[in-house]
């Protein structure tokens, strides 16, 4: 009977430990984590299990704040110039310079819209909804029409643009969510690697080793400043513009739009130098797919 007695109160003093923290927690306080008691019995099993759970919730409540403030930071400021500029198109008498000013506006107001696009995609994405339109994608094909199309805008621009593709690369996607993965990150590279810059795409098949499996790599490379290691995962967060970036056109949605289409494909997203030796390391991005050669190519 004793026994049982202090069994029992160690269980309900546990279990109040518990309410106490969880108390906490509905309070706000996201920092907080059950106790354990460092036995290793069930109970500090599910508290452990439960902790893991409520890091995963702080840092998803920690990332939507800040891109909730930087949302509203980003559209600040094309709707306070749209409101200047119909302000200023009231008080204007001139009707071509009415005209003009409604132009600006609408140009204003597709920006926004842009954002507020680009947040959904990612959004969509995220979730996992373009699963279901996963077929047989023909990699080498989707990849050098792409290379065919920017050559040309590499060669308008001023760019060095080359591609390398290894014929019959063969995953499981969405053919639009790539073209639009890599046309992004090509976009990227020119955008920030300045003209004149060259920018690379190679492509090719590598073989697996012991229970990894064969993956299709792909890697899209420039020489400009690229970006230094301890600034990447702010270049990889939404909104994420590093300084020399923030007088360019975008919003810093380019990369994680890319990463996310690469983790609905089971893709590895990474970024490295390309020469880590040279003043201008470069910077490439590498991808790599779980090969498929079983599918129906589409």
């Amino acid at each position: 009977l004793i026994a049982g007695i202090a069994f029992g109160r160690q269980a309900l003093a546990r279990v109040d430990a518990v309410s106490e923290a969880s108390r906490e927690i509905m309070a706000g306080d996201f920092s907080r984590r059950l106790p354990l008691s460092g036995t290793g019995d069930e109970f500090d099993r599910l508290a452990d299990s439960v902790n893991a759970m409520l890091g995963r919730i702080e840092y998803l409540m920690e990332n939507l704040r800040a891109v909730g403030d930087e949302i509203a930071h980003d559209l600040r400021s094309p709707l306070a110039r749209l409101r200047e500029t119909l302000e200023l198109a009231l008080r204007e008498p001139d009707p071509a310079q009415t005209e003009a000013a409604i132009g600006e506006a609408v140009s204003q107001a597709d920006a926004a819209l842009a954002l507020c696009g680009a947040i959904l995609r990612l959004s969509q994405i995220e979730t996992g909804a373009r699963r279901a339109s996963f077929t047989g994608i023909d990699l080498s094909r989707l990849l050098t029409r792409l290379a065919e199309t920017y050559e040309t805008v590499a060669e308008e621009g001023g760019y060095d643009f080359t591609a390398t593709i290894a014929p019959d690369l063969a995953i499981a996607g969405d053919a639009a969510l790539l073209n639009q993965l890599f046309a992004n990150l090509i976009e990227n590279a020119m955008t920030h690697a300045g003209v004149g810059a060259r920018i690379g795409l190679l492509a090719r098949r590598q073989p697996g080793s012991g229970s990894n499996g064969a993956t299709v790599e792909v890697r899209i490379t420039d020489d400009g400043p690229g970006i230094p290691a301890i600034r990447r995962s702010e270049a990889m967060r939404r909104f994420g513009r590093l300084d020399r970036a923030r007088h360019a056109a975008g919003h810093g949605m380019g990369l994680p739009l890319a990463a996310a289409i690469a983790d609905l494909h089971d893709a590895t997203f990474a970024l490295e130098d390309t020469e880590p030796t040279r003043a201008q390391p470069g910077l490439t991005v590498v991808l790599r797919f779980p090969a498929n050669l079983t599918l129906r190519r589409s």
